[in-house]
This record gives structure tokens, sequence and C-alpha cells, in this order.
């Protein structure tokens, strides 16, 4: 076997598990109800307005669980990570960030 074929047959087999144990995984996190918000960087623009697209088609497929993107209606990072501390003061189970820069998340 050659080093390309073992490492395609590696890269095939992590693939795999991972998304078996994602879809495992998924199924856990629906049986809780779980609440999972998305964070973006500014609210309003095109790219951002498709990606909620996503999340809003991915809340209606999975009605068990609270699903949603929110984010600052300017470029701001004091206000993003305002709405990150509000998620996680209100105890929100998972959220994903679209930050800005790692020095505005200093200390966080």
């Amino acid at each position: 076997m050659t080093t390309k074929h073992r490492a395609l047959t590696t890269g095939l087999k992590a693939a795999l598990l991972t998304t078996v144990l994602g879809v495992a995984g998924q199924a856990a996190w629906a049986q809780d109800g779980k609440a999972i918000t998305t964070v973006v960087k500014i609210s309003g623009i095109p790219w951002f307005d498709r990606m909620e697209t996503g999340v809003a088609l991915y809340a209606e497929q999975h009605p068990e669980m609270t699903i949603s993107q929110v984010g600052p209606a300017s470029a701001d990072s004091a206000q993003q990570l305002q709405i990150v501390q509000d998620l996680v003061a209100r105890g929100t189970d998972a959220w994903q960030l679209c930050r800005w820069t790692p020095v505005s998340w200093r200390g966080f």
C-alpha cells in the first residue's frame, strides 16, 4: 500500500467516524431539547443573512431544539461580546461564534 493510498484510506475512515459520531451526538442533543445559538459579527448583511437561512432550515428540521442566530446591528466587537455574555448568563447549551479578533476576546 502506498503512502498516498494509506493517507486517503485513513482520511476516509476518520471522516466516516466523525460523521457517525456527529449523527449520534446530534440525536442525543435533540432528545434533551437543547438551545443552540450562532453569534455572527453583524446582522443584516448578505453573508450572515444567507447563513441565517441555513440556521432557520436546521431549526425547522429539529423542532425539539431551540436554534437561533443573533448578532449586533453594527460592526462592534463589544456588542458581540455582550451578546455572548448574555447567552452564558442565560445558560444557553451551546453557541457558535464568528468572532472579530482574538484581541477583542481577551479576558473572556
